[in-house]
C-alpha cells in the first residue's frame, strides 16, 4: 500500500514538473484587441498582466510541488520506519523461537536425566530389599542387628525423599525455566540433577556399608567346610585282594 502511494506521488510530482516546464516555455497568446490593432502601451500592459498571472501560476505550481515533496519526504520516513519495526519484529520473533527452542531443549534434558535418576533409585531400592532381607536371617539367627537395621531404615528414607524430588522435578523445572534465561535454567537443572546424583551415591555408599556389616556377622570361611582335600589320616587298605597260600603245599627239597 505504501509503495503504491509513493509510485502515485512520483507520478503526481513528475506531472506538475511537466505542466511548470510547458507553461515557461510556451509563449502566451496576446488576446485580440477589441478596437482591431492594439497600441503599444496596451500590449505591453496586455502582456505585463499575462505575465503576473503566469507567475501567480508558477508560484502556486511551485507551492503544490513543495507541498508533494514535503509529503513524499515523509512517506519516505514512514516507510524507513515500517521497514525498521518489520527488522526489529522478525528479530524479536527469531529470538523468542531461539529462546523457545533452548527451553525446549532444557526439559528434554530434565524428562531424559530424570528417567535416569528414577532406574538408579529402583536399583538401590532392589538392593536394599535383599539387604534387608539378610538382616532378619541373620536376626534370626542370633546375630545382633540393631545398628545396621537403624542405618538401613536411615537409607529408606532418604531414597523415598529422592524418589519425591524426582517426581517435583518436573515443576520445579517448568519454573525455573519461566523465571530465568535459557543459558541460567540450564545451569540450574543441572545443579538440581547433580544434588540427587550425590544423594543417590551417599545412600548407595550406606547400603556398601551394610552389606560389609552383614558380611562381617556371617561365618568366616575358615569355620565353614573347606572344599579343599580333608586333613592326612593312616593309608586305607589297597582294594587289591591279598594273595592266599596254594591248598598243596610244595613240599621242601631233603637235604
Amino acid at each position: 500500500m505504501n509503495k503504491q502511494k509513493y509510485v502515485s506521488f512520483i507520478v503526481g510530482a513528475s506531472l506538475l514538473a511537466g505542466i511548470i516546464a510547458q507553461a515557461q516555455t510556451v509563449s502566451p497568446t496576446p488576446s485580440p484587441s477589441p478596437s482591431g490593432t492594439p497600441r503599444p502601451g496596451e500590449r505591453m500592459k496586455d502582456k505585463m498582466h499575462e505575465m503576473k498571472d503566469k507567475k501567480t501560476e508558477m508560484r502556486g505550481l511551485k507551492e503544490e510541488m513543495k507541498g508533494l515533496k514535503g509529503d513524499m519526504k515523509d512517506l519516505r520516513g514512514q516507510m524507513k520506519d515500517e521497514r525498521k519495526q518489520t527488522k526489529e519484529e522478525e528479530k524479536a520473533a527469531k529470538k523468542e523461537e531461539a529462546k523457545a527452542k533452548r527451553t525446549d531443549e532444557v526439559k528434554k534434558f530434565w524428562a531424559k536425566t530424570a528417567h535416569r535418576l528414577l532406574t538408579l533409585l529402583r536399583n538401590e531400592s532392589r538392593l536394599w530389599g535383599r539387604l534387608n532381607k539378610a538382616l532378619d536371617r541373620l536376626q534370626a539367627a542370633g546375630k545382633d542387628v540393631t545398628a545396621l537395621k537403624t542405618k538401613l531404615d536411615g537409607v529408606k528414607t532418604s531414597l523415598a525423599d529422592m524418589e519425591k524430588m524426582i517426581s517435583d522435578g518436573k515443576a520445579k523445572v517448568e519454573d525455573i525455566v519461566a523465571n530465568n534465561d535459557a543459558k541460567t535454567a540450564f545451569e540450574k537443572v543441572k545443579q538440581l540433577v547433580s544434588d540427587i546424583r550425590g544423594k543417590i551415591k551417599d545412600a548407595h555408599q550406606a547400603l556398601v556399608d551394610v552389606r560389609k556389616g552383614i558380611n562381617d556377622l556371617r561365618p568366616h570361611s575358615s569355620e565353614s567346610p573347606s572344599p579343599s582335600a580333608s586333613p592326612s589320616v593312616s593309608p586305607s587298605p589297597s582294594s587289591s585282594p591279598t594273595p592266599t597260600p596254594s591248598a598243596t603245599p610244595t613240599p621242601s627239597a631233603t637235604p
